[in-house]
């Protein structure tokens, strides 16, 4: 319910169907209670996010592209498990840059995980999610840590200065000793 409410908010636009808990759903379609499919995104023409469960997310997929039943399950199962792999990318560079292990909270995950998301559902056509599925694991995972939506991985600082004794010429030019003339500005 809170999730739906999410949707409402940033999409502007009603939901039908109900997302439940463990990866089930109200299906908007067929008003059956089963497997978390897919949402629908909301357009300008039809502001309204429709919640499908899965056999009629494969059906909506085959009619969509004109391809058999099977293919169609094919793509949309291969598809989830790109997203996926996306979520399990996101939490494993967000350990990375934090220093921080994984909330339990799912909230909290929601909030880590949905930038990424959205940029999966939104910000790609389903055509470019179908060539990122179709890609190796490996593949994806590197696609996906190049996605402008991660944050940078954290570089190590490196100094790169000479080192300089309190002893050896001061590289001032002055001629005096480090010791007597940098030394002393530095600290």
């Amino acid at each position: 319910m809170m999730q739906q409410r999410v949707i409402e908010k940033r999409m502007q636009a009603k939901v039908e169907g109900e997302i439940l808990k463990w990866g089930r759903c109200l299906c908007a379609l067929c008003n059956k209670k089963g497997k978390m499919g897919t949402t629908t995104k909301a357009t300008p023409q039809n502001p309204v996010v429709k919640i499908l469960c899965f056999d009629c997310a494969v059906e909506d997929l085959s009619k969509r592209h004109n391809i058999s039943h099977k293919e169609a399950k094919d793509r949309h199962e291969k598809t989830m498990k790109a997203q996926e792999r996306l979520i399990r990318v996101i939490m494993e560079r967000y350990q990375e840059t934090t220093g921080k292990k994984i909330p339990k909270n799912m909230q909290a995950i929601s909030e880590i995980v949905q930038p990424g998301v959205e940029w999966w559902q939104n910000g790609l056509s389903e055509s470019e999610r179908w060539e990122i599925a179709k890609l190796s694991k490996d593949d994806q995972k590197r696609r996906f840590r190049e996605s402008p939506i991660l944050p940078p991985t954290k570089q190590p600082i490196v100094n790169t200065a000479p080192d300089i004794g309190r002893n050896d010429p001061c590289p001032c030019g002055s001629g005096k000793k480090y010791k007597k003339c940098c030394l002393e500005k530095a600290a």
